[in-house]
């Protein structure tokens, strides 16, 4: 698995404290587990700097090999369209797939924090530091 990032330059960091810097966010993730044709994973995001937060984040890649989201807790990407998953190259692929429940199937997702009302959902909510609406704070303001 190969992963790379670049720095969006068109978007500019929204917070309040002190200004962001090189090195204060960090986002990581680990393979939780593997299966023949598909992973679970976790991806982590951090606020390092002492005192400045960050407001409305969002994430985004790009997929090398044609993955998908199909479950997500913790968060929301921002286009939920099962279609899709059903009438592009995924469908094709995994024909037996129920796809009614999927999350995301688009090339490059936009991941985005989950709204306060959220926070004690079953089905996406129920684990720390979930649903902020996307204010992730510093360490030292959130022990």
């Amino acid at each position: 698995m190969d992963t790379c990032c670049t720095k969006n330059s068109s978007e500019q960091p929204l917070g309040s404290g002190l200004p962001l810097q090189k090195g204060d966010i960090t986002i990581f993730y680990d393979v939780t587990q593997t299966f023949v044709d598909n992973y679970w994973a976790q991806v982590t995001i951090s606020n390092d700097n002492p005192l400045g937060r960050l407001d409305f984040w969002n994430l985004n890649w790009d997929w090398q090999y044609g993955e998908i989201i199909y479950a997500m807790k913790g968060a929301e990407t921002t286009e939920q369209d099962q279609g899709t998953c059903i009438n592009g190259p995924i469908g094709k692929f995994y024909n037996n797939l129920d796809f009614s429940i999927a999350t995301n199937c688009q090339s490059r997702p936009t991941i985005i924090d989950l709204d306060q009302y959220k926070i004690n959902d079953s089905q996406v909510g129920r684990i720390p530091f979930c649903c902020r609406n996307g204010t992730l704070l510093p360490v030292s303001m959130d022990p």
